[in-house]
């Protein structure tokens, strides 16, 4: 699914900012992908195990915090 080559009709307006930068304006973030990528890569190579989907996500927002990212 999806629309063909929205991302390269797109990517002119794009801007590569660090993560660190976003405290203070609000941002989407897309759940889906975050549970896709949780669901079907969970393995976390520094502890050898496998861990659980939404701890997994617990990961992803605690990044975002560590980072001074105002999570909602």
């Amino acid at each position: 699914m999806g629309i063909k080559r929205l991302f390269s009709l797109l990517s002119p307006l794009f801007e590569t900012v660090n993560i660190s930068e976003l405290g203070d304006i609000t941002i989407g973030v897309d759940g889906m992908a975050w549970l896709y990528q949780s669901f079907f890569c969970n393995y976390d190579s520094s502890e050898n195990e496998y861990i659980g989907i939404l701890r997994q996500l617990e990961r992803k927002i605690n990044i975002m915090k560590k980072m001074g990212v105002k999570v909602s």
